[in-house]
């Protein structure tokens, strides 16, 4: 196989395939255009699984305890998920961007890289679609921001 070329044709077909999947990853599954905006709240609670303990056998945490992170920690930023195929989304969020800083332009469909050259602004990729499941977001524009002790989720039109 090598001396026929095969293993470099095989070699040079995965990079091209690993090359197109960094450039357009998967679109998110079941992600639609916002038709009728809507509103939530996230509880971003926890409940232990199991005792946490330290290095040394301490323990940090009881199975059962409820940990809200908002509780400890502000979630100061905004997210903004848009399908990166969609010119008025893209305009949507970098616009939202400059209202509310800082603010991460999550992805659920287009090429990442490519809007970044464009833009010159950074923009994530939900990949697998992480975010928007957690967040129970099915349509996009969305918005997610701390409310209190929850996360706002916005779906919104404009």
């Amino acid at each position: 196989m090598e001396a026929n070329g095969e293993i470099a044709r095989a070699n040079r077909a995965f990079a091209e395939r690993a090359r197109a999947k960094i450039e357009r990853p998967a679109p998110v599954a079941g992600i639609k255009a916002t038709v009728e905006a809507r509103t939530w709240l996230h509880d971003p609670t926890i409940t232990i699984g199991e005792d946490v303990t330290d290095h040394e056998g301490r323990l940090i945490a009881r199975a059962g305890t409820k940990i809200n992170p908002l509780d400890h920690q502000a979630f100061t930023q905004t997210l903004v998920f848009i399908d990166g195929d969609d010119e008025a989304q893209i305009a949507w969020a970098r616009e939202t961007a400059r209202d509310h800083v800082p603010t991460h332009i999550i992805l659920v469909a287009g090429a990442p890289l490519h809007l970044i050259k464009t833009h010159e602004t950074p923009f994530f990729f939900d990949q697998e679609g992480l975010l928007t499941t957690r967040f129970g977001i099915t349509h996009v524009p969305a918005t997610v921001r701390q409310d209190g002790l929850a996360l706002r989720v916005s779906e919104v039109t404009f």
